[in-house]
């Protein structure tokens, strides 16, 4: 008797699932954990952004005043002991305004120009006397205040290595919850996102000049926090 084809078709295809099993081995179990670590700094340099906004009835007269403006400002922070490799123009911009519906700009404001420089300090305690001495020069905008440290690196390795500990002692509580102890690692995977926060900054900070003779404008620094994390692979040793 003649066997119909498609019984021979699933015999064939059974037989080639049993060829699969034979031939596959057994993985050794894993523990596989994400650890997170954090590690603090405290900021060793500031830097902060100071601009001048003025306004025209032509991009050139705009452009014309802003340099009145920013020149007497710029000698200013000199004399405060500022050398020229701290004070970094950051961006310049002469744009014409549009009026809205029923609000139409004056002419003397038809053109607004826009410069900014950004100073660098390392020595954080002169951040209120700079930021005075800008506004009582001239200054109309002072924003981007952002804390640094010169050991980033450093943290960012620290931060490393206690997510890899920490990735460890979880994983060794769940080796001992399944009856076995952890193993050797078989990798270890850092966020490659570069999860951390490596300044700290107030943006878009308004301050009011304090007039001459008073207390310089009080600027208190915030620590900068640095995290990373770390997918670790743990081998799961059985006990016997």
């Amino acid at each position: 008797m003649k066997r119909p084809a498609f019984l021979v078709l699933l015999i064939s295809a059974a037989a080639l699932r049993a060829q699969g099993q034979v031939g596959a081995t057994a993985t050794a179990p894993e523990i596989v954990n994400i650890g997170h670590g954090e590690v603090r700094l405290r900021p060793d340099r500031v830097s902060v952004s100071i601009g001048v906004v003025t306004h025209g009835s032509s991009a050139a007269i705009a452009g014309t005043r802003n340099a009145q403006r920013l020149t007497p400002l710029l000698a200013a922070l000199r004399r405060q002991g500022l050398a020229d490799s701290v004070i970094v123009t950051t961006g310049y911009s002469v744009d014409a305004e549009y009026s809205e519906p029923g609000r139409p700009v004056p002419d003397s404001q038809a053109y607004t120009a826009r410069n900014a420089v950004r100073v660098t300090l390392v020595h954080m305690s002169e951040l209120g006397t700079i930021v005075d001495t800008a506004l009582a020069s001239g200054a109309t905008e002072i924003s981007r205040i952002t804390y640094e440290s010169s050991q980033l690196a450093g943290g960012r390795q620290r931060a490393i290595a206690l997510a890899i500990e920490a990735a460890r002692a979880d994983a060794a509580a769940a080796a001992t919850a399944a009856g076995g102890i952890l193993g050797p690692i078989i990798e270890i995977t850092i966020d490659p996102s570069g999860s951390f926060t490596p300044r700290g900054t107030l943006s878009e900070v308004v301050v009011s000049y304090r007039g001459a003779g008073g207390p310089a404008t009080p600027m208190l620094p915030s620590d900068l926090t640095v995290t990373a994390q770390a997918r670790v692979r743990f081998s799961l040793i059985r006990q016997p």
